[in-house]
C-alpha cells in the first residue's frame, strides 16, 4: 500500500485544514434547507425544489471534502491516513495485566462501574436462570464503594 504520508501530523494538518470550508458548506446546506421549507405551501414549486436540491448538493460536497473522496484509491485520503498514522503511532507502553485492569476499573467514573456490574449481573442472571435483581446490583455497588 503506497501511502501519501509518512506520519499522523501531516495527514492531519492537511485533513483539518479544510474545517473552515468544511463549516461555510454545513452552515450553506441548512440555510437553504431552511429556504425550501420556509413558507412554501407548494411542494412541486419548482423554486423550492431547486431549493432542496441545493441544499442536498451541498452537504454532498461538505461530506466528499470531509472524506476527501476526490483521491483516486483510500489510502490516498488525508483522513484515512489521518487515522492509519495515529494507530500506527500509536504507544505500546501499556501492559494489559490483571492489577492494571482492576486499577482501571477503580479509576473509571462510577457511572461506568454501575453499567458495567449492571452487565456482568445480567449475564449472572442469563447463565444461572436467576432473575435479574435490583437489590442484588446495589448491594454490589455498595461494598464497591467501601473497597474504592
Amino acid at each position: 500500500m503506497a501511502h501519501r504520508f509518512d506520519n499522523f501530523d501531516d495527514a492531519f494538518e492537511e485533513w483539518s485544514g479544510w474545517f473552515a470550508s468544511l463549516k461555510t458548506l454545513y452552515a450553506t446546506a441548512g440555510s437553504q434547507l431552511f429556504a425550501a421549507y420556509d413558507g412554501c405551501p407548494d411542494p412541486v414549486d419548482r423554486y423550492h425544489f431547486y431549493r432542496m436540491y441545493a441544499a442536498i448538493q451541498t452537504m454532498r460536497n461538505m461530506f466528499v471534502t470531509l472524506t476527501n473522496l476526490t483521491q483516486s484509491t483510500w489510502d490516498r485520503s488525508s483522513l484515512y491516513e489521518s487515522v492509519y498514522w495515529a494507530n500506527k503511532d500509536a504507544s505500546a507502553d501499556y501492559e494489559l495485566t490483571l492489577i492494571n485492569m482492576i486499577q482501571a476499573y477503580i479509576d473509571a467514573h462510577d457511572d461506568h462501574r454501575s453499567a458495567h456490574r449492571l452487565l456482568l449481573d445480567a449475564y449472572q442472571a442469563s447463565m444461572y436462570d436467576k432473575p435479574f435483581d435490583q437489590e442484588y446490583h446495589a448491594a454490589w455497588i455498595q461494598r464497591f464503594r467501601s473497597w474504592a
